[in-house]
Formats: structure tokens, C-alpha cells, sequence
């Protein structure tokens, strides 16, 4: 009985261990929320307009992890904007995953099911194009490529990727 309650001890101890280790490595590699991550973060996500407007199923998909990067990036005055654009787009992902190739319809359905969190996509949208705009110097939502610089004096192109308020 002593020995199978130090086995267990000693089996609890080396999970502690692997979540400490797992849990650090998470951490250390989780950009910290503030304008300039916010700022490195919103080009990893250029082509997301052209993927949604395009149905492309596998870039749609690709973004996500970048969504999720901005989103942990994002400073807490844009951070719920972003998790409702993220939480959108896994949706639509999620769609586009299940519906057959080039179905529109299934497309036009998600969007219909999400018709009464509309407003708050777009205001979501708007807020994001316009905290990007003022903090990173970077114009979603225009139509086209837009090459400017940065508040840290770098220069920066972004592909639409919200649309405009």
C-alpha cells in the first residue's frame, strides 16, 4: 500500500512537471498585449478579406491560428473586437470545412444564423480598422494595398483585410 501511494505521488509530480514546462513554453512564446504586438500581429492576417471573399477553405482555416495570436496580442481596449471577429471567422470556417466545395448556400446560411450578431460584427469591424488605422499607422478596409509607416517608424503594406467602417 506505501509503495503504490508513492508511485502515485511520483506519477502526480511528473505531471506537475510536464504542465509547469507546457504551460511556460506557452507563455514564453505568447506575444504580450500591447500596441506594437498588436501592431506585428495584423500582418499575419492580410490575406484573410481575399480567403472569406474568395471561399478558400484552407486559407480561411490558415488564419485562424493567426487570429488567435492577435488576439492574445491585442490590448485589452480592442481585445473583445477581435475575439468577436475571431470567434466569427472559426465559424465561417467551420462552415466552409463541412459544405461541399464552391456551396455557397452553406456560406450564406452561417451568415444567416449569425443575423442577430450583425451589428456587433460590424461594429467589431470598424473598431478594429479604426484602432489599427490610429496605433499601427496600417488602413484596413481600404480597397486595394496600402503601404504607410508605422508609429515605430517602420514601414508597413496591409492587404484590406476588415471592412471599413
Amino acid at each position: 500500500m506505501h509503495r503504490a501511494r508513492l508511485a502515485l505521488i511520483a506519477a502526480l509530480a511528473v505531471v506537475a512537471v510536464i504542465v509547469t514546462y507546457v504551460v511556460v513554453d506557452r507563455i514564453s512564446t505568447t506575444p504580450e498585449p500591447d500596441a506594437e504586438a498588436f501592431c506585428d500581429e495584423i500582418e499575419s492576417i492580410a490575406e484573410l478579406d481575399a480567403a472569406l471573399g474568395n471561399l478558400d477553405t484552407a486559407a480561411v482555416q490558415a488564419a485562424i491560428p493567426h487570429l488567435e495570436s492577435l488576439e492574445l496580442a491585442s490590448p485589452l481596449e480592442i481585445r473583445a473586437q477581435v475575439t468577436t471577429l475571431r470567434t466569427t471567422v472559426e465559424s465561417l470556417a467551420t462552415t466552409m470545412a463541412e459544405a461541399p466545395s464552391g456551396d455557397t448556400e452553406a456560406i450564406e446560411s452561417a451568415w444567416r444564423t449569425r443575423q442577430a450578431d450583425v451589428e456587433a460584427i460590424a461594429e467589431a469591424s470598424a473598431a478594429v480598422v479604426a484602432y489599427t488605422q490610429r496605433t499601427c499607422g496600417v488602413a484596413l478596409g481600404s480597397t486595394g494595398t496600402t503601404t504607410g509607416t508605422s508609429p515605430r517608424g517602420t514601414s508597413t503594406t496591409a492587404t484590406t483585410v476588415l471592412g471599413g467602417p
